[in-house]
């Protein structure tokens, strides 16, 4: 997928109505972007992605200067979630702050949900 195809991707949820596309107008730009950019280096991996999900702070338009950028993604590759999220944050560019604090889940463990998906379900914010 290319930076203008996640784009789209973005903008499509802000003016469908089919999630709070309100949230992702919250969003600053320089945080799209590095959204984008991170995506884009799970993407060059060849990770199948199914679905990612803007959620904490940035989500809820409650950001403060040094927030970070919570995202959760979903993927078959991953079987356990631990092993997800040690391949998401090593895949995170850690040049400056905001930091992606990714999480990773696979469609079934989603489904099911723990206390965190749960929130995630509830307050996120689907980027893709």
């Amino acid at each position: 997928m290319t930076k203008g195809q996640i784009n789209e991707q973005m903008n499509y949820w802000k003016i469908s109505g089919e999630r709070n596309w309100k949230a992702t107008e919250r969003v600053p730009k320089k945080i799209e972007k590095k959204i984008t950019d991170y995506i884009r280096i799970l993407r060059a991996d060849k990770l199948p992605i199914r679905e990612v999900i803007l959620f904490g702070s940035y989500a809820k338009g409650k950001q403060r200067e040094y927030s970070d950028i919570d995202l959760c993604v979903i993927s078959p590759k991953f079987k356990d979630p631990f092993d997800a999220m040690q391949y998401l944050w090593v895949k995170r560019a850690d040049d400056n702050t905001p930091t992606i604090e990714p999480v990773g889940f696979s469609l079934k463990d989603f489904k099911e949900g723990s206390a965190l998906i749960k929130e995630i379900k509830r307050t996120g914010v689907r980027i893709m």
